[in-house]
């Protein structure tokens, strides 16, 4: 889910003129990484944490090599988002525009674009700028920032009733945008009824902006509201059929009510809109998995498996040696809970099934010889009187 949130980047030196100031992500992880170990999360925080931006670099730099397949696209884009910003902290453009580009290679941000855009009004480039400022806008309509920043660029490039046009419509943002962020700050420290509260006010002001009806029904769901918050994630993705994150969100509800061919309309409908990502295809094992259709699910954790094989996981070889070891096809389960042991030697699970699976499969070649040797018995004894009767 992309509900970051977005610091308020504009300042004005002691001359007046504006100072442009780069987008760090840093929220999107603060209410799902306070986990033990030194993991992406461990690392995405230090960075967060971190004041020197060379510091920032270096933690943001290790949480992508971090990085597993689990944690989705989205955050990984997120990071490199966050680095970029660092890097352009200390002026070394050339790195940032490398790092908002890759980060647009894992998802399209409006933080990615606007990021770059600032790079490249400070390069001079102000053509490629707006078309940046221009794309952010498409995917995030409520960045005040965007319009201002393109309202400046249209000046400076002699198009000043474009700038006028910005100038207003950022204007108009700016008084439903304020309850949306204090919204985000109560849902951060996990106070959801309070963010709920803000983010209506929000959506009075503006009822078509998915990202905030996304938010509202993501504090809903932590409050067990999951009625209220199917609707809102339904008017999310009404207003916006490419918001890939409520479709998740909607199918993670259907999925928990055991409405699973709804489920997996909406993550066949990720697939659709984001082939290359894995995460789909995982969750669509796991459902077929539930349903014990454990031959479609090994399709399916296959070709997660396929899209993330630069950065495997083990949990998705630990669902598909399952999947193996629920249909007794023990020589693949032990390859697949291996392979997860290999990647996680800490997954006690794998572990545990790996020792079911070995044991099971020497059982079964126990079952064999006796089989065999009843088999040669049976065939010594019916040659034996098959003898003494030729003999008689």
């Amino acid at each position: 889910m992309n509900n970051t949130e977005q610091t308020r980047n504009k300042t004005r030196n002691r001359h007046g003129t504006r100072t442009w100031i780069f987008i760090f992500n840093f929220s999107f992880l603060i209410f799902n990484c306070f986990f033990a170990g030194c993991g992406f999360d461990y690392y995405f925080n230090k960075g967060v944490s971190a004041k020197d931006p060379q510091k920032k670099i270096k933690y943001f730099s290790k949480a992508i090599e971090m990085w597993e397949y689990t944690k989705g696209d989205k955050n990984k884009s997120n990071v490199y988002i966050n680095r970029g910003a660092a890097y352009s902290t200390i002026k070394d453009y050339e790195n940032a525009v490398n790092d908002f580009t890759k980060s647009l290679t894992y998802a399209a941000d409006s933080s990615a674009y606007y990021n770059r855009a600032v790079v490249r009004t400070y390069q001079k480039k102000y053509n490629e700028a707006i078309n940046d400022l221009t794309a952010a806008i498409k995917i995030n309509p409520l960045l005040e920032n965007a319009y201002l920043l393109r309202c400046e660029l249209y000046k400076k490039t002699k198009k000043k009733e474009l700038a006028k046009k910005d100038f207003l419509i950022a204007s108009k943002i700016s008084k439903s945008a304020a309850p949306y962020f204090e919204g985000l700050k109560y849902f951060n420290n996990e106070m959801y009824p309070e963010a709920i509260e803000f983010f209506t006010k929000s959506i009075n002001l503006n009822p078509v902006n998915a990202e905030v009806l996304n938010m509202r029904g993501l504090a809903f769901l932590r409050i067990g509201k999951s009625g209220d918050a199917l609707t809102d994630f339904n008017k999310a993705i009404e207003t916006d059929k490419k918001f890939i994150d409520v479709y998740n969100n909607r199918a993670t509800i259907y999925a928990g009510c055991g409405k699973y061919d709804l489920a997996m309309a909406d993550f066949n409908k990720i697939i659709e809109l984001n082939p290359d990502a894995p995460e789909p295809y995982y969750n669509i094992g796991l459902i077929n998995q539930t349903k014990n259709d454990y031959t479609g699910s090994i399709k399916y954790f296959t070709q997660a498996m396929v899209r993330s094989d630069k950065n495997p996981n083990n949990k998705v070889y630990f669902a598909r040696g399952y999947s193996f070891y629920a249909m007794e096809k023990y020589d693949e389960a032990l390859k697949d809970f291996s392979a997860a042991l290999k990647l996680n030697p800490q997954d006690k699970e794998a572990d545990l099934y790996r020792k079911n699976a070995l044991r099971k499969k020497k059982e079964r070649q126990g079952q064999r010889e006796i089989l065999e040797l009843r088999n040669l018995k049976g065939a010594t004894e019916s040659h034996r009187n098959n003898t003494e009767r030729n003999k008689k």
